[in-house]
């Protein structure tokens, strides 16, 4: 009798030198996944003419977009004839990713423009777009920008957007996505 208690009291000892084991080896395993693991990305790069009156056959927009886990830089560009006559790049954190949506909410918190030297001016549409900018930040804190994918295509490599509260549709060519919808 006793040197069946002892055989189990041996075996109990075991299984709880496995289950610790296991439990180490879980515990490790979310460890190096939460450190090293990989991290939600997307760089998406859009282009769009800009058509309204006042406004030169030859002008085109674009903005690319980099998400890098919560960072958040968006680059707004003005092209003439190909060439960048200016930019503004804000940055900020992605607040949210609704994946019942597709849509990125995003808070954007800080800006600068960037002009061409040789540009004596901004055109009307950039002004526009800097002016509404700084005042949104500067009265209401951080900008609210949504990024609704409408239709993504990784084989393809473009998506198609729409930007909220602007509502505008882009055409988006994908740089680089390793978010699995």
């Amino acid at each position: 009798m006793v040197n069946q208690h002892l055989k189990s009291m041996n075996y109990a000892k075991k299984v709880w030198l496995l289950v610790c084991s296991l439990f180490v080896i879980i515990g490790i395993c979310i460890g190096l996944h939460f450190f090293f693991g990989p991290e939600d990305n997307m760089s998406l790069s859009c282009q769009a003419d800009l058509h309204g009156k006042d406004v030169k056959r030859d002008v085109k927009v674009a903005i690319d977009i980099k998400i890098v886990g919560e960072e958040v830089a968006l680059k707004y560009r003005s092209l003439e004839s190909g060439t960048d006559n200016h930019s503004m790049i804000m940055k900020g954190k992605l607040e949210k990713l609704d994946l019942t949506s597709m849509t990125y909410k995003l808070k954007l918190e800080k800006g600068q423009v960037v002009s061409n030297l040789l540009q004596h001016s901004f055109s009307n549409h950039m002004k526009s777009v800097i002016d509404s900018s700084r005042l949104a930040m500067a009265n209401r804190g951080p900008l609210s920008l949504d990024i609704h994918l409408l239709e993504i295509d990784e084989e393809q490599h473009y998506a198609i957007v729409q930007f909220s509260p602007d509502d505008g549709l882009w055409g988006c060519d994908i740089k680089d996505n390793k978010l699995t919808f």
